[in-house]
């Protein structure tokens, strides 16, 4: 694991084409690799100046980050399925287009699990 660079084995999370690839592994029947990578890939993001693995091209790693700690991910940009990863974050609360609000609920939470 680099942390400057954003290396993780063959993976690069500083490169933002790579970014669908640890949701792949629900795709191929292993979900938890999914969350093993994930749980990784969390330790390059911190609250400092350098807290984003890379560099943050208009706001991938940013809008990356949001999905992951959602729980969620759109690993077919033209599509309308998402993958389901975990959330990192115990409660969320999103107010969609239509005025639906989709609600997420991690309790009981664990920062592991």
């Amino acid at each position: 694991l680099d942390l400057a660079t954003g290396n993780y084995g063959g993976h690069c999370q500083g490169n933002e084409p790579g970014h669908h690839v640890p949701y792949l592994y629900n795709q191929a029947g292993q979900p938890q690799k999914t969350q093993q990578t994930l749980t990784v890939l969390q330790g390059m993001y911190t609250l400092g100046r350098d807290g984003l693995p890379g560099n943050d091209d208009v706001g991938q790693m940013s809008a990356w980050l949001v999905w992951t700690m959602l729980g969620l991910y759109p690993v077919d940009p033209c599509g309308a399925d998402y993958e389901l990863g975990r959330p990192f974050v115990p409660h969320a609360e999103l107010t969609l287009p239509s005025g639906r609000r989709l609600l997420i609920d991690a309790t009981p939470f664990s920062p592991r699990h």
